[in-house]
Order: C-alpha cells, then sequence, then structure tokens
C-alpha cells in the first residue's frame, strides 16, 4: 500500500510525462488529444480562493523572519478551518498564501466574506504588528485540478493576481466570471478593471460589514 506522499508523487509524475509528451508531439491532433485526456482526467469547473498576507516586507525587516512565520501559521490555523466548513478544499499554502476550490463561487466570496469579519475581530484591540491583514481573490471557471497537490488555470491566474498583486489588506476581489456566477445581486460591490502583466482584468471589490 502507498501512503499518500507516494500518491501525490505519482500524480505529479503522470502530469510531467503528459505535458512532456504534449511538447514532444508534432502531430497537431495528438497534442489535442492529450490535452482532451487530461481536462477529462482533472478538469473541474469550480471557484478558486486565493490569500495573500499584508506586510512581509515591512515586518520581517522590523522583527524578523520569525515575527511573521508566527502570523501565518495562526493565519492557515483560522483559515483552514473556516474554509472547509464553506464547502471548499484546501490544495496548498506556500509562504503566506492559502489557495483552496470551492464547487461554486457564492462559497468561495462567503469565505472570504467570513475571514475578514474573522480577523475584524481577532485584530480589534491588537498592535498593528501583530495584526493578520488578508488579502482575497476569487475567480470562477474551468480549471486543472489535482487533488492534494496542485491546480492550474486562466482563473486561477486571474484570482491570485486580485489577491497578491492588487488587493489591499481586507479587500476580497472577485474576476466578473466570479462575481456573475455567484449572482451580481448577491454582494454589495464596486466594479472595477485595471491592466496587470499585460492582462485586463474586469473585478469586482465585494464589501464586507465587520
Amino acid at each position: 500500500m502507498c501512503d499518500s506522499s507516494d500518491a501525490v508523487r505519482e500524480k505529479k509524475r503522470a502530469l510531467d510525462a503528459a505535458l512532456q509528451a504534449y511538447g514532444d508531439e508534432e502531430d497537431l491532433a495528438a497534442r489535442q488529444a492529450i490535452e482532451a485526456r487530461l481536462w477529462e482526467a482533472h478538469g473541474r469547473r469550480c471557484a478558486v480562493f486565493i490569500s495573500d498576507l499584508s506586510g512581509f516586507s515591512r515586518l520581517t525587516e522590523k522583527y524578523s523572519i520569525v515575527h511573521f512565520l508566527a502570523l501565518i501559521c495562526e493565519c492557515r490555523r483560522l483559515l483552514v478551518p473556516l474554509i472547509e466548513d464553506h464547502g471548499g478544499t484546501l490544495i496548498k499554502t506556500t509562504a503566506d498564501n492559502v489557495y483552496a476550490v470551492f464547487p461554486a463561487a457564492a462559497n468561495a466570496i462567503d469565505a472570504g466574506v467570513a475571514a475578514q469579519r474573522l480577523l475584524d475581530r481577532r485584530n480589534t484591540g491588537r498592535h498593528p504588528d501583530w495584526q493578520i491583514r488578508l488579502c482575497v481573490g476569487v475567480g470562477y471557471g474551468k480549471i486543472l485540478v489535482l487533488e492534494d497537490l496542485d491546480f492550474y488555470g486562466h482563473q486561477l491566474n486571474l484570482a491570485f493576481k486580485l489577491g497578491e498583486d492588487l488587493a489591499e489588506p481586507g479587500e476580497i476581489l472577485v474576476t466578473v466570471e466570479a462575481l456573475e456566477q455567484a449572482g451580481h445581486g448577491r454582494y454589495p460591490h464596486e466594479l472595477r478593471s485595471v491592466v496587470c502583466s499585460g492582462v485586463a482584468i474586469p473585478h469586482a471589490a465585494v464589501r464586507h460589514e465587520p
């Protein structure tokens, strides 16, 4: 019997082999067949949730990496159960980012709202340097998902740009596709648009009350 780490390594090997075959194949039809098999095996239409913490460079310089690692550790401890409570599945954590998938955009946005409200309460009365300031990006569409390993896709890239590069602390930025899937009237929001890395990203900032 193989353990979970063996299964993850096997998934990675299989994906790498398929991608190498795709890159080596010169016949267009054969390449399309490889891509179709990947989508059939791993394609899912779902919402993606990406969070990032604000203040890494400033706090690490002022204190040490240990200070910010402690904030990351607490943030993960708070976020992971909340993600699961809203029907989400944690895919991975890297540095101060949390990556998850949800069956619908509303689940992901509700998780973001709940997270910001939870952290608002947690931060009350604390010194600013010990507050957890969260930025959230949400997308919705067809992506490739390898459970317990990683996920890939255009909406994932957009959600990452929104959560990592564009969102201010406390903001929840969602792609227009995610907003449409959740329902325009479901959340109070402000429509915005920005060009990031040469890509136009129309999106919405979802407002939330503490």
